[in-house]
């Protein structure tokens, strides 16, 4: 069964990188989206449950070049109603009337998706029937704008296995931490939105999904330590709400704390990977502040940190430039969130003996 697992772009690595991680399985990856074969109805309802760095997933039924369109055996999965969503409006209207049904667009039984890449197109039947990328414990927001799939992706690119000592300095709403309890615990991601998944309205696969949904609820398990710290209570608290929401808030550790302070909150040499939405200059924040606070966080790092750091940033040259005058080897991703082009930067050094 050909499911393509759609993101956003530049973060197609985490998606193979997840799949390896999770399934074992191997992806082809194409812009904005990465195509792999699941062994069975059971592997793809795991993938709706489980994946963290998808915005939608997609059974795929055909795949082409325009002008010719074709929506493979479409009619076939149609009992009562339909829709025809993408990313392209344009086309909706197109592959729709090569279906026969009524077209509900407001609730409809069967929901297809056709993905546009240029000139190609991925049709298919959308099994979530929501936006991924949108968590629904996420009700306490911050000015981050961070995503939960773009927090898993960094996460993943990060190497993050659920056995590392994680720390998020600068937390924000929490998303780092919340997904990196969600791997580390193998929590299903989509615990909470299972009964509103749309494939539990086609055949073939609402008859097997309550108990693939058992059984990987049974393999939820105690996982590493998880810091989450930020300099302001506010943010903290709601940081804390937001986990207490997706059910991890016991599994990670949150506290007010300044960045200069952090060595007396870590052991040393304890933190194996620091994942962060860092904070940078803007009209709230002077340049010359945040230089104060990149400077207090490189001086902690040399004491509490024995793996890597991957600040997510808007603007990452004043950072880098800071950190290879440390010492710091640098290498930099560029990807979007929606329209907004993000930087996911890595920064590794060598740790000195004391």
């Amino acid at each position: 069964m050909r499911v393509a697992l759609l993101c956003s772009k530049g973060l197609e690595d985490a998606v193979l990188q997840e799949l390896a991680f999770r399934f074992n399985l191997n992806g082809e990856k194409r812009d904005g989206v990465v195509l792999v074969e699941a062994n069975n109805e059971e592997q793809v309802i795991a993938l709706c449950y489980l994946m963290q760095t998808t915005t939608k997933i997609v059974l795929v039924l055909d795949e082409g070049t325009f002008p010719q369109i074709s929506v493979g055996d479409a009619n076939a999965w149609v009992e009562e109603s339909f829709a025809v969503r993408s990313n392209n409006q344009d086309v909706e209207g197109d592959f729709g009337s090569l279906i026969q049904g009524k077209v509900d667009l407001t609730n409809p039984h069967t929901s297809f998706f056709a993905y546009v890449i240029d000139e190609t197109f991925i049709f298919g039947i959308d099994l979530l029937g929501f936006d991924a990328g949108k968590r629904s414990y996420k009700l306490f927001q911050h000015n981050d704008g961070l995503k939960g799939t773009t927090a898993a992706a960094m996460l993943f690119l990060a190497g993050y296995t659920g056995e590392q000592t994680l720390l998020d300095p600068f937390c924000g709403s929490g998303m780092v931490a919340i997904e990196a309890a969600h791997i580390s615990r193998e929590r299903p991601i989509n615990y909470y939105n299972k009964n509103n998944f749309a494939l539990l309205k086609l055949k073939g696969f609402k008859d097997v999904a309550e108990r693939v949904f058992q059984e990987l609820d049974n393999k939820e398990h105690e996982g590493a330590k998880i810091y989450a710290f930020a300099d302001n209570q506010k943010t903290i608290r709601n940081a804390e709400k937001n986990a207490k929401l997706a059910g991890v808030n016991k599994h990670i550790t949150f506290s007010r704390q300044d960045i200069e302070w952090l060595d007396t909150k870590c052991e040393e040499g304890e933190i194996e990977l620091i994942v962060t939405n860092i904070i940078e200059p803007s009209r709230f924040l002077a340049e010359k502040k945040i230089n104060k606070i990149y400077q207090d966080f490189f001086y902690v790092l040399d004491y509490i940190l024995s793996g890597k750091v991957l600040p997510l940033m808007r603007n990452p040259p004043a950072l880098v430039t800071m950190a290879e005058e440390k010492g710091y080897e640098t290498s930099i991703l560029e990807f979007q969130q929606g329209k907004t082009t993000l930087f996911l930067v890595t920064l590794k050094k060598e740790r000195t003996s004391p």
